[in-house]
Formats: structure tokens, sequence, C-alpha cells
């Protein structure tokens, strides 16, 4: 009888355990895969770029005597906006021979450990240098005179037409003078852009009265960026979703109908833009509640301006900042398993 209490108690005992180990082997989810990311473009910086110390102060003067500027090249090694730029609008002729010529380019790598004497009072590393100076976007370029000022300042690719307004402003010092947003209104031509329309843009002349996010486009005639974001990116699924949070407004900068911007002040879209550094056309201002949250004023494809979207839409500003959202968003997709595509 003991035996026989013993075995079934044993044979109880073993069928539970072998009961969980199934349920267990059956409930164990397969591992996600790992998701990759694809369209970052390896490049390889000029062999005529300046090999350059990175004393900068020695630098600009070095360039001065020589009646030149400095041109520092922000950029980062995945960076496919730095690659193109660098492939058609720097590295190509008729620019390549002109920058040679009148400027001292020197390459800094966003995320780099070298360490940078960037004036008298400042050494630190190029990852320092790019958050002192507050490089949001690459490539970035920075223009010094002699004295190590900064004259003027680029945001993004730029197209080799736009590239060569730039430069032209910059050589023949025309930051003494004027603004580069009003070099770039005055030298480069109306072009033949006819405004397209979007059933996304709302008819609206106050946006102080916007509630929630904002997305303000401008565009010319001259836009040489505009069909790329109507055709690609306003048509693109993923960008769909995240800019219907948004209400979107997109203002033509050769209007002289005078608008209220989300500060109240009353403006033309022209004045507007210029009085935002805008040189860039299609430019996309990003706002919550009045509040300015990005400053778009170069390309951006797919991805960046969906996440760009995303961080302020979501209302993920309200937690935490722009930087730690792009790390934790980035670790979130690919650790579910989708993968990013930095391509256009």
């Amino acid at each position: 009888m003991q035996i026989t209490n013993y075995l079934a108690k044993w044979l109880a005992t073993f069928s539970v355990l072998l009961l969980s180990t199934i349920a267990a082997a059956d409930t164990t989810a397969p591992e996600t895969k790992q998701g990759e990311i694809v369209g970052a473009v390896e490049h390889k910086m000029p062999d005529w770029f300046k090999e350059s110390f990175l004393d900068i102060s020695e630098d600009a003067s070095e360039a001065g005597a020589e009646n030149k500027h400095v041109m520092l090249f922000f950029q980062r090694d995945d960076c496919p906006y730095c690659e193109r730029m660098l492939r058609e609008s720097i590295d190509a002729e008729p620019l390549r021979s002109f920058i040679q010529e009148h400027f001292d380019v020197i390459a800094i790598n966003t995320k780099g450990a070298r360490e940078i004497a960037f004036d008298e009072n400042t050494t630190v590393t190029e990852k320092e240098l790019t958050e002192k100076l507050q490089v949001k976007h690459t490539p970035n370029l920075f223009f010094l005179n002699h004295e190590n000022n900064a004259v003027a300042r680029l945001n993004g690719y730029r197209s080799p037409a736009r590239m060569t307004h730039l430069l032209s402003y910059v050589q023949t010092k025309a930051y003494l003078k004027t603004s580069l947003p009003d070099y770039m209104a005055k030298h480069v031509a109306k072009g033949s852009y006819q405004l397209r329309d979007n059933d996304l843009f709302q008819p609206l002349d106050d946006l102080s009265k916007v509630k929630g996010p904002l997305a303000v486009i401008f565009e010319d005639s001259s836009c040489d960026g505009c069909d790329y974001l109507h055709d690609r990116l306003l048509k693109h699924p993923d960008i769909q979703q995240e800019i219907k949070a948004f209400t979107v407004v997109r203002l033509n900068t050769d209007s002289e109908k005078t608008i209220i911007n989300p500060a109240g002040e009353k403006v033309t879209p022209g004045q507007w833009a210029k009085s935002l550094g805008m040189t860039y056309r299609p430019g996309i201002m990003i706002y919550a509640d009045g509040k300015e949250m990005d400053h778009i004023n170069g390309m951006l494809y797919p991805f960046h301006l969906r996440e760009t979207l995303r961080y302020t839409g979501t209302g993920a500003y309200k937690t935490i900042t722009r930087k730690e959202y792009r790390t934790a968003r980035k670790e979130e997709l690919l650790t579910s398993g989708e993968g990013i595509d930095y391509s256009e």
C-alpha cells in the first residue's frame, strides 16, 4: 500500500514537471532577428583637404595670409548626404578647383575623438566641438575668416548650383555687407517650378492659433528640391502616417501676402524665411503649440524626415531630448527586427 502511494505521488510529480516543460517549450517564441541598417554610404575625405594639426586659429591665420577662408566640413562616416555632397558639389568640377583656390577645407568627424584647439580658450574633441557649435545635421559647413571668426554656416546637402552661390558669398566677403539669406534671394534666379497642391496643406494665414503639432513648408519658384518633396517624401507611407498628427501649411516665399507666424508677428513668407536663416527650398519648420521644435534647412531622406516628425508628433519631446530619442528609437527599431534605411 505504501509502495502504491509512493508511486502515485511520483507519477503525479513527474507529470507536472513534464507538462511544465512541454508548456514552456510550446510558449517559447523564436528569437527576433536583429534589424539591419542600410543606406549608409562609405566615403573618404578628398586627399586635397588640408592635413591640419587641428589648431584652428593657426589654420585661419594661414588661410588669411593666402587670401583664403577656412571651411570646416562637419561629417559623419555613415552620412549619405555627406557622400552625395562630396561627390556632387565639393569634389567635382568646376567647384573643386574653385574651392581649392579659395578655401582650406578641414574635415571634422562629428563622432571623432581627435583633440581640436578651436581657439585660445577652447580645446575639445571633435565630438565635443560638434556639440558646442550645435551641429545637428550633417554635412555642416562652417566658414572662418583670418581672425578665426565664423562668417557663414550651412546645414545639410546643397546642389552644385546652390553651393556656387554660397562659396561666392564667402569668397567675395559679401558677408561684410549682407546676410546669406538676403544674398541668396538676390542672386538665385527665379526658376520654372510651379507650386503643387496637396490635400495635406491647410489654407491658414494665422499660425499663432494652431494648437498641437504644426509643420510649415517653405517653397518658391526656384525650389530645386520641391519635386522630391512631393513625389517621394509626401507620398511615402511612413511619412503619411506620422504627418497625420500635424497641421501642415505650405507658404510661397515669392508671395507678398501677409501672414501671422506662430510668434504672432505679421510678415510675408519671404520675410519670415529670411529671419529664420532659411536658405534651402523646401525648408520646413516644426512647431508644437507655438514652440519651435525643429528647423529643417536642407535635404532629408524618408527615414530622417519620418523620425523628425515622429519626435514631435508623438509628444516624445515632452519627456526626452532629441538625442535621447534618436538613440532609444534606433535601439527599438533594430531589436524589434525592423530595418533602418538611410538612403534616398
